[in-house]
């Protein structure tokens, strides 16, 4: 629809001005707007295609959404990972009040804490359940307390 406007909005300038110079209004226009989509693109959506993380292993944990700092922590380090659920925004919808959830991940061992927050359905294209599943396997099998879903 809207490159159909465009589209429409150039052959009037060029019929209304006429030959080259209608051409070069257009061709001037177009530019400016393919540079103003660019600059809107890459101001609201910056990071959002940058490769996105999540790494469990037998040694370590480590977690990379740009543009923050790589998380990082060892399984020796750490005797309990505790998941908390905070609500971070409410967006009204016709069938009542939707929630968007930060996951808070609470890494915690006797000398250490440290803990990383996901904001739901926007850091990892991977479901979460899955990567709180996948975690929870390897805290089993490390011989760490997992605690899911405390509520705030």
């Amino acid at each position: 629809f809207i490159l159909g406007f465009w589209i429409y909005t150039s052959v009037a300038i060029i019929i209304g001005l006429g030959g080259i110079i209608g051409l070069l209004v257009v061709t001037i226009i177009w530019i400016f707007m393919g540079l103003f989509i660019f600059v809107v693109y890459r101001l609201f959506l910056k990071g959002t295609s940058e490769l996105r993380k999540f790494i469990v292993t037998d040694s370590y944990i480590k977690i990379i959404v740009p543009p923050r700092p790589i998380f990082y922590v060892d399984w020796i380090d750490i005797d309990k990972i505790k998941l908390k659920l905070i609500p971070f925004k409410r967006i009204p919808s016709e069938y009542g009040t939707k929630y968007i959830y930060i996951h808070e991940l609470n890494f915690i061992g006797k000398d250490s804490h440290q803990s990383f927050e996901i904001l739901g359905g926007r850091d990892f294209s991977k479901k979460l359940n899955e990567i709180f599943v996948l975690l929870e396997k390897y805290a089993i099998k490390m011989n760490k307390e997992f605690i899911r879903f405390e509520r705030l």
